[in-house]
């Protein structure tokens, strides 16, 4: 199985979430079932079980890192301030249909909060639930597939460039006789 953390050193990183979480995969499936792909440049170090396999390739080109998170059969977001639409990371597993595991905390966006779907949040605060829901997760690959499929549609019909476009259009008064899902 292959765990996905993803993104810089940002101080709002909840790693030690993520590695309550990694832990308890490891002792449930064990270390050598499982692979942490540590992804983004300036991604901070995390404490993995030993004989547990790390990737951490530092900064890749776009393509690349495309190719990692295709790998990627959960992706672990702990925010102390929980998964936002502001996020890249968040952005980018939800465009790849990936099964997202994250918090919610204080601004995580109403929509994230609505689209139960589409990801897996638990609450800020107990680790030990994000760390069952990881193993949890583990052990459901229909509900990951689910929640990939449900997050990529989530992505399509909110954040998707040619929607996002659409909406800036019709903000600035110039979607008129622009056809829907597409800006000029």
């Amino acid at each position: 199985m292959v765990i996905t953390l993803f993104g810089r050193g940002n101080p709002s990183r909840a790693l030690d979430y993520a590695e309550a979480a990694i832990d308890a995969l490891a002792r449930s499936a064990g270390s050598a079932r499982l692979i942490l792909l540590n992804l983004g440049a300036d991604a901070p170090s995390v404490r993995v079980p030993s004989g547990l396999q790390q990737i951490s390739p530092g900064e890749i080109r776009a393509d690349r890192l495309s190719l990692y998170l295709w790998a990627s059969d959960l992706v672990l977001l702990p925010f102390t301030d929980g998964v936002t639409t502001r996020r890249s990371t968040l952005m980018a597993a939800l465009a790849h249909g990936r099964p997202i595991l994250g918090l919610a905390g204080p601004d995580t966006d109403a929509v994230l909060r609505q689209a139960k779907d589409a990801l897996c949040l638990t609450p800020l605060g107990d680790q030990v639930a994000f760390a069952d829901a990881a193993v949890a997760l583990s052990q459901d690959r229909a509900r990951r597939q689910l929640i990939g499929v449900a997050g990529r549609a989530l992505y399509e019909r909110r954040f998707d460039w040619p929607v996002l476009a659409a909406r800036v259009a019709e903000v600035l008064g110039l979607a008129e006789g622009v056809p829907t899902g597409v800006a000029g």
